[in-house]
């Protein structure tokens, strides 16, 4: 396992509107590095210090432990500062972000229904804020088949 994970940590800040692009991320991330078993579930428990990588299994659940905190603004950690995992840490952050799910569905649906791809916003601009509200509503179990994607598209 790769122990310079802050070279490269991604360390952009999630909100409800980038959780779910952030979560894979992450996911990306932890993954290429060996240590998605951490979130997973994998490795819940506590290192044992009577285990010979007992030192190498600390570090990497501590260099985990790091990853969901740099993803949040500071006012946020008070949700995720107790968590004695990653994968609670996640866990946390997911709750927070996709919380209201009803509502936030409503926001997102109606903020889809009603996008118009205006004189001001580019076709590219205007395609990439569709896909940027399917992801969005992809992230709380709501899905957008392709036909009418591409119908709003048109």
């Amino acid at each position: 396992m790769n122990t310079h994970m802050g070279n490269v940590i991604p360390t952009e800040k999630l909100d409800r509107s980038n959780f779910a692009s952030g979560e894979y991320k992450m996911y990306q991330y932890l993954f290429g590095q060996g240590y998605w078993s951490y979130i997973k579930g994998a490795q819940e428990t506590q290192p044992n210090s009577a285990h010979a990588d007992y030192l190498v299994q600390e570090q990497a659940a501590s260099c985990v432990l790091y990853c969901p905190p740099s993803c949040v603004h500071d006012h946020m950690l008070c949700y995720i500062r107790e968590a004695k995992t990653s994968k609670e840490a996640l866990g946390n952050l997911k709750k927070i972000f996709t919380g209201n799910a009803g509502t936030r569905k409503l926001q997102l649906r109606q903020k889809f229904n009603n996008i118009q791809q205006r004189d001001i916003m580019s076709i590219p601009s205007y395609i990439l804020k569709i896909k940027e509200l399917c992801d969005a509503l992809r992230s709380i179990n709501v899905r957008i088949d392709d036909d009418e994607m591409l119908q709003k598209c048109l």
